[in-house]
């Protein structure tokens, strides 16, 4: 079992490297060429492709990856219900066009109306992606995922070059959904059709309206501050919000969203004791994850204003901050994943409803002092919410918070010193580099070494089990 998480995980990630890596590369490449308005604009786009993606699954995977028993039942009623919840969401947004086209002149409903295709595709996907998961099969979607995003990045690659510019990624977006679907769908050997049993539609209903519920406020609350710079600061700002925050996450979707996908589907079938997972996966996961978030930190006024060009010089702050969220982050990231193994779905729902009341509410008042301050709420509000985490999760799990601090302790004193060593580094050395890609090489290795060294010579027990973890992993 271990073997076979071990590799979902390689395979997922790996995937979605390549898929990400054209999107990610012509995101800045637009970034350099289009103006902070214009490509504010592109950033609302991609905002509301974001909305898309909450509502294209509703949870539907996790029941089909959670249930002992994979039925033609339970597919054909998961494809059924997530079919018609599309097309009422598709309604509202042809309304809505009626409604606001007028006032924001057709541009951001027009987006809307051009995306609506992905939530129908991947409607038929969704039976197709989860039988395979639940195989454990993660090397044929990688492989599926690849084509689509080779093909789909190519096209909107060309679509760029040819001057559709913030059109280019949204017709990419479309032809990749196409491609992934379809091949799924084959590769499974599964087409669902329209029918909904009762008794499955029930069940369902029970597992998934927690789900849903909890999906959408986590998708609001996690994006709060953006949400509230669309609605109150306009598109300069925006654009400046999503560059600096972008990086980190896709960096959290190709890691920590890939290593749950997988979770969900191993802990429903492992008889390890949940809480040992907890501290050895929290504790691994960190060393990896805590020293690329505040490296991406430290970089930040190389790699914005060196590269992408000195209209940025604004966003550099802002990346800088959000770097330090992964101090929270490496607390919580894990626990929606051992709700649902437990079948306890609802306590997602309950902790995700504080959070948004927390984090909306702050939001609003931080937001009239501008944009700096709206970022260091949520920053501030991330640590706030991790005993509210614990406060449920340890009726599921027995974990300790001070075992799993213990177990953290070392990436994140080693993280910092890494960070504050790099900061040093570039501003001593920009005097004498001049050319911002040699700059940001060195930094990078330059941190790589602190890092290292810090944990090995700090941590010299904890550095040790970490290897011994990822032999254990690699070799089942």
């Amino acid at each position: 079992m271990k073997k076979k998480s071990t590799m979902g995980v390689l395979w997922s990630s790996g995937s979605l490297i390549f898929s990400q890596v054209i999107n990610i590369l012509l995101f800045f490449y637009l970034a350099r060429i289009l103006d902070v308005n214009t490509f504010g604009k592109l950033a609302i786009a991609l905002f509301l492709l974001d909305i898309f993606f909450v509502f294209s699954t509703v949870g539907f995977n996790a029941y089909l990856l959670k249930t002992k028993e994979f039925t033609s039942a339970k597919a054909n009623s998961s494809f059924t219900a997530s079919f018609i919840l599309v097309c009422i969401f598709i309604a509202l947004i042809v309304a809505s066009n009626y409604v606001f086209s007028h006032e924001y002149q057709g541009t951001q409903t027009h987006y809307l109306l051009a995306l609506c295709p992905i939530l129908i595709i991947n409607s038929f996907s969704i039976v197709a992606d989860s039988k395979i998961q639940r195989e454990f099969n993660y090397h044929i979607i990688a492989k599926i995922t690849v084509a689509s995003s080779f093909i789909s990045g190519i096209s909107a690659v060309m679509f760029a070059v040819y001057g559709f510019e913030e059109w280019s990624i949204i017709f990419g977006r479309l032809i990749h959904s196409f491609l992934l679907s379809t091949l799924l769908v084959i590769n499974a050997q599964f087409l669902p059709r329209f029918r909904i049993d009762k008794y499955e539609l029930k069940e369902m209903y029970t597992f998934i309206k927690p789900l849903f519920l909890s999906q959408f406020l986590t998708f609001t609350t996690d994006r709060a501050n953006q949400i509230m710079v669309a609605s109150f600061l306009g598109a300069n700002f925006f654009a400046l919000l999503s560059l600096a925050k972008r990086p980190y996450m896709e960096i959290q979707h190709l890691t920590l969203g890939q290593i749950n996908k997988v979770l969900v589907n191993t802990l429903s079938r492992s008889q390890d004791n949940h809480a040992t997972v907890c501290y050895r996966l929290a504790s691994l996961v960190a060393v990896f994850i805590i020293p690329i978030f505040l490296g991406l930190s430290a970089i930040s006024d190389v790699f914005l204003v060196g590269i992408l060009g000195s209209k940025w010089q604004e966003s550099v702050l802002l990346m800088s901050l959000f770097g330090f969220e992964v101090l929270a982050l490496v607390f919580a990231w894990f626990m929606n994943s051992f709700f649902i193994a437990n079948g306890q779905p609802q306590l997602i729902y309950k902790v995700v409803k504080v959070g948004f009341l927390i984090r909306v509410l702050a939001s609003l008042i931080a937001v009239q002092y501008g944009i700096l301050y709206l970022v260091l709420t949520n920053i501030a509000v991330s640590f706030i919410m991790i005993p509210i985490h614990y406060f449920y999760f340890a009726r599921v799990v027995n974990v300790s918070f001070f075992i799993l601090f213990k177990s953290l302790y070392p990436a994140i004193v080693a993280g910092l010193i890494m960070f504050g060593v790099v900061s040093f580094y570039l501003s001593f050395f920009t005097q004498y580099l001049t050319n911002p890609y040699l700059l940001l090489i060195s930094a990078i290795m330059a941190g790589s070494v602190i890092y290292i060294s810090t944990f090995y010579f700090m941590f010299p027990k904890s550095f040790k089990m970490t290897v011994n973890e990822i032999r254990t992993l690699t070799k089942g």
